[in-house]
Formats: C-alpha cells, structure tokens, sequence
C-alpha cells in the first residue's frame, strides 16, 4: 500500500507490543498490503501483514493490535517453522498414499482413510497453535493497556456476515476454530486471567488512528 502513514502508526503499534515481549525473538515490522480482502498473515522472521480490507472491517486500535499480537505470537512460539514442518509430513503422507497404497497395492480405500487420519490430526494441532496464539496475543495487548475485550470484539468483526460450519464438521476440516469457539475462549480467558483488570480505565482506540482508518471503514460501511 502507498499509505505510509497508516503503515507508519501500525508499526508504532506493534512496537508498542513488542516492548512488552520478553526478550523478543524478532524486531517486528508491519507491511500493510492493498487488498479489499480481510487478511492477516505473517511469513515468519517478524515481517506481519494486514490488508486495507482489514483495516476497513475492523473498528478501533485496539482490535487491530489483537490481530497484530496473534501474529506476533505466531513468531515467538515458532509456529511458522512448525507449521511448515507438519505441512511437509501431510504432503509425504499424501504421496506414499497415492504412491504405494493406492497405485501399487491398490488399497485405495485404505489411502482415503490414511490421508484423513493425517489431514484431521493435523488440523486439530493448526487449532490447538491458534488458540495459543489467542492466549498469547491476548497478554501482549493487556500489557500494553487495551482493554481485554477488544479481542472478542476483533473476531466478532471479522466473522460479521460470513458462514461458517458446524463445529463437528470444523473439527475435521478446519485447520482454524470457528469464530464463535474463538469468541467463548477468549472471554473465558479474559474471566480467568484478566478478571482484575478495570476495563474502564483501558484504551480501545486512539484520534490518530481513528483518523488515518476513516477512509477505510467508509468503503466497507
């Protein structure tokens, strides 16, 4: 994206998070994308991304620096390197499936069930990473004064309008929990760990950033 000054005031963000990462693997940096999609990803390294499109559908600074301490903890717990670690497992799972026990033994129905067996195992620990990252994510913005609850309010955002399965089906082809299993976790982490925090005395957005977004969420609105 050419706006450098909404990059700019991310990236003030996000320094503001890290200062309160002990002994931060990363120096993180935020590159903020030209896309209408909403998205979020990071590539590993500290290098985070975020669309225009999110920006547009999400409501405050506090609920974007939610989104950028998720990916940050994704880098402090190594989940891009283990991510692609059990992405290279499923592939060799698939191959020796179609491979050997499909084309040479013509155990086709034995490859089917193989590949689910891998596919829904690995899914389940793509799962268990995003709620770590939740939990992390979510100690990252307390520490750096947001109020708590602008995490449920993030996801609640993002998943406004859009369908999703049932969490029996998500359970195994879901590589991510369905928005409404992510909003009941985060505010029973919020009730567990948080419960001493004055929410009314937190900050949820700032004039800067309100600002610099305004374009955006006229686009979407």
């Amino acid at each position: 994206s050419s706006d450098r000054a909404l990059e700019k005031r991310l990236n003030q963000v996000v320094a503001t998070l890290e200062a309160q990462v002990e002994n931060a693997s990363f120096d993180y940096k935020v590159h903020l994308l030209e896309d209408e999609k909403p998205n979020a990803f990071t590539s590993g390294g500290g290098h985070l991304f975020v669309t225009t499109g999110l920006i547009g559908v999400l409501e405050t600074e506090g609920q974007i620096a939610m989104v950028l301490a998720h990916e940050m903890a994704h880098n402090e717990l190594a989940h891009v390197v283990k991510g692609a670690h059990g992405r290279n497992i499923a592939e060799r799972a698939a191959t020796f499936s179609d491979q050997v026990l499909d084309k040479k033994l013509g155990l086709t129905w034995i490859g089917s069930g193989f590949d689910f067996l891998v596919s829904t195992g690995l899914n389940t620990y793509t799962r268990e990473q995003e709620d770590e990252a939740d939990l992390y994510g979510l100690a990252y913005i307390v520490a750096a004064g947001y109020d708590p609850y602008v995490a449920p309010r993030a996801v609640r955002a993002l998943a406004e309008g859009a369908a999703e399965p049932s969490e029996f089906l998500n359970f195994f082809k879901g590589r991510h929990p369905t928005a409404k299993m992510r909003i009941w976790r985060l505010n029973n982490l919020i009730k567990a760990h948080f419960y001493a925090v004055d929410v009314a005395t937190r900050r949820r957005s700032s004039t800067q950033y309100d600002k610099l977004i305004a374009p955006y969420r006229q686009k979407t609105g």
